[in-house]
């Protein structure tokens, strides 16, 4: 009791304050404590109660159970309708953050070294409800290279003219690869839209940084230099114009995470116009989306891609531009193809494109695509080489895939070892098997290059 503290003290005029409280019991009013109760005021009237609250699981007894029960208790009505409990920061070994480690990663110091956008960004990633983040400076850096792909973005379009047009009309676009994006942003958009209704923030960093990186500056980027220097003036104004719309979508919804280098652009794009944080959330509008034109552009990356992989399978990525043949289209392929002849020869440093009937001398066949199709090799290409390369390359993943398969058939080593070193060994095995298959299937295809 205080009395008995007081004689173990040894002093007689010490007394208790008067204006202190348990901590939970003082934080258990926290949503009317900040508002100014038991005055009646505008901010309880407001913003009591509030919508949601956000907390750590270790505390939901401590703190969020005794909100509710003290709420109750004295303005009779719940504070919260939703709790959204965050995971605990971890290291990247899983193990709980402590001084006494020294596995401690302190924020300010990963601001001054990676910026405060890198940091929110990663760990919206891994905000996954329910489980711990497991946090690694490797991460940090990898956003920090996203948020330089944004920059450099955005010096691409100051690079080619394009200005945020807010009486742009998206439902005039007449170009494919601008149909494309356009439909691509709305879908995100709305997808990012439901993710927010259900707090799955890990979701929309993953969509945000899918679509900004992969779908916007890998992809349309590249599109829009063929549309602005090979197309006509019409098509290229279009261009700038849509690049804009587009860009400005992706700084929008990327604001709340990255607020920073998101504001700064947003500010050189539309100066003296206000803050970022202060317009409107850009709103989904599904009949602006052409599904059909967006499926052609899908078919024609899905092309792209397995020309480029066949390419590097066959070492044909450096040096001149080759041939492409493609054999008996029906209506629907030829259709994407010709109408993006010129896209997907620059994308995929082709001299061209040619029907044929059969399959052509000195020709390569594209793998994994819909369409029967055909490289050629060029003039400098060394078939001998080539296949002493593969055959060598065949014979030391067959002897790796021997050596794996040896030690994970060896009944010692699966009863001693630990589960997750033979699922390792496993998952290796696995990828040699794919490997050697492939091996096995340029060895193939070089065998006919001349038939």
């Amino acid at each position: 009791t205080f009395e008995e503290a007081k004689k173990l003290a040894g002093h007689s005029d010490i007394y208790q304050d008067p204006d202190v409280l348990d901590t939970w019991f003082s934080s258990g009013i926290w949503p009317i404590g900040t508002l100014g109760w038991p005055e009646k005021n505008h901010f309880m009237e407001r913003y009591y109660p509030t919508s949601v609250l956000v907390t750590g699981f270790d505390i939901i007894f401590f703190w969020v159970a005794r909100m509710i029960m003290m709420q109750l208790a004295t303005v009779k009505e719940i504070p919260f309708r939703k709790v959204y409990v965050h995971a605990l920061v971890r290291d990247e070994k899983g193990k709980k953050m402590s001084k006494s480690l020294g596995n401690v990663l302190d924020p300010l110091d990963l601001i001054d070294k990676y910026g405060a956008d890198p940091l929110r960004f990663t760990l919206t990633a891994m905000a996954v409800t329910g489980r711990d983040l497991k946090l690694s400076e490797s991460r940090i850096e990898g956003y920090r290279n996203f948020m330089t792909k944004i920059w450099n973005a955005a010096r691409y379009l100051e690079m080619n003219n394009c200005h945020f047009d807010s009486d742009f009309d998206i439902s005039g676009v007449v170009s494919a690869p601008n149909k494309w994006i356009i439909g691509k942003t709305l879908s995100a958009l709305e997808s990012i839209d439901k993710s927010y209704s259900k707090f799955r923030f890990n979701d929309i960093a993953n969509n945000l940084y899918n679509h900004t990186w992969g779908v916007f500056c890998d992809w349309y980027i590249e599109f829009s230099k063929a549309l602005l220097n090979n197309e006509g003036e019409n098509t290229a104004q279009e261009t700038r114009k849509t690049l804009a719309w587009a860009f400005e979508a992706c700084l929008k919804m990327l604001h709340p995470i990255m607020p920073f280098v998101t504001e700064e652009l947003w500010g050189h794009f539309r100066k003296g116009e206000g803050l970022l944080s202060n317009s409107d959330w850009p709103e989904v509008n599904s009949n602006s989306i052409d599904n059909d034109e967006v499926k052609n552009i899908e078919n024609v990356i899905s092309f792209v891609e397995d020309i480029r992989s066949t390419k590097s399978d066959f070492n044909l990525l450096s040096g001149e531009k080759t041939e492409l043949y493609v054999v008996d289209l029906n209506r629907e392929q030829y259709a994407y193809i010709k109408e993006n002849e010129k896209i997907i020869c620059r994308l995929a440093r082709l001299l061209g494109i040619k029907k044929v009937q059969t399959k052509p001398k000195n020709a390569i066949a594209i793998a994994g695509g819909k369409v029967e199709a055909f490289v050629s090799v060029h003039s400098n290409f060394n078939l001998g080489l080539e296949k002493e390369k593969g055959i060598l390359a065949l014979k030391k993943l067959e002897a790796e895939t021997v050596k794996l398969s040896e030690k994970l058939n060896n009944k010692n080593f699966r009863d001693k070892a630990p589960k997750k070193v033979i699922e390792k060994f496993e998952a290796d095995h696995e990828d040699l098997m794919m490997q050697l298959n492939k091996q096995k299937a340029l060895l193939q295809s070089l065998e006919k290059i001349n038939n």
